[in-house]
């Protein structure tokens, strides 16, 4: 039996706006404003290039003459977007968060270790989040997230992690969907 291959997507982000890039097929990326909306996109945008190597007879990538899996790999600013809590962070890496700062500041660049430590934290996290039992927004702050995953206004979303409203059983029951959804993205964060 053939085993699948993988394609590599790298997601970026930039001023908050997400952007995957393929590389190998003569480089073409795709951007948006949401992750959620990269992942959803990319299909379309694979077979718009398959298109467009037919109409310029371009030959196809080898990889896509066969069956493949998407791997997506992610950008340091990319990971910091997906996890905004510098503190969680920071006290499960062990790294300063004035040094995080200066990562999602661009005013310094992480030595591969400290890649290395950041990316393993936040799988780290990821594994905590999806054995939770009940909603948590201390372990998972990303309310934009949150929004997406459960289909709960972002307006709301803010009301339950401030506490200001108690959320019905089940609302509660999405939100603590959405955070094991959450919590897998975390735990395959790649880079």
């Amino acid at each position: 039996m053939e085993k699948e291959k993988h394609l590599t997507v790298y997601i970026g982000c930039v001023d908050s706006r997400f952007s995957a890039t393929i590389n190998g097929f003569h480089r073409f990326q795709i951007s948006n404003y949401r992750i959620s909306d990269i992942f959803s996109d990319l299909p379309k945008a694979i077979e718009d290039h398959l298109l467009f190597c037919r109409v310029s007879k371009y030959n196809y990538p080898d990889i896509l003459k066969e069956k493949y899996q998407i791997e997506y790999k992610y950008t340091i600013y990319a990971a910091f977007a997906l996890i905004p809590d510098l503190f969680l962070l920071s006290r499960e890496t062990k790294v300063p968060y004035k040094q995080l700062r200066e990562y999602v500041t661009y005013t310094r660049r992480p030595s591969g270790l400290t890649f290395k430590k950041i990316f393993a934290g936040i799988n780290r996290i990821g594994e905590k989040i999806c054995a939770l039992e009940e909603p948590d927004f201390t372990l998972c702050s990303n309310e934009e997230l949150l929004s997406e995953y459960s289909g709960i206004l972002l307006h709301d979303i803010l009301l339950y992690k401030n506490g200001k409203v108690h959320p019905q059983t089940e609302t509660t029951q999405k939100l603590l969907d959405a955070m094991h959804k959450i919590g897998k993205l975390y735990q395959n964060l790649t880079w």
